[in-house]
């Protein structure tokens, strides 16, 4: 994985009807308590931040989604090695 390179790990709303049914009762509490929305796509908001998306993953019943994206080089936020000028 290279310097430029995230990974993320977040609670998404699930495939599952009955799971996402229960995740839509728990959130408020969720996000009082713990500060975590558990029906948020991050996928979307990550792209338009200028992201490219390099690997998607989803597991826990679809609960949990694992992405890694990269800022490209010469892009306004993204480190680089030079100095300014």
């Amino acid at each position: 994985m290279s310097s430029s390179s995230r990974s993320a790990q977040a609670a998404i709303p699930a495939p599952i009807s009955n799971v996402r049914a229960i995740q839509r009762l728990l959130d408020p509490l969720f996000v009082r308590f713990e500060a975590d929305h558990l029906l948020r796509e991050p996928l979307q908001p990550i792209v338009a931040a200028g992201f490219e998306i390099e690997t998607v993953e989803r597991c826990k019943l679809g609960l949990v989604e694992r992405l890694v994206a990269r800022k490209p080089e010469g892009r306004p936020g993204s480190d680089s090695s030079g100095a300014a000028a």
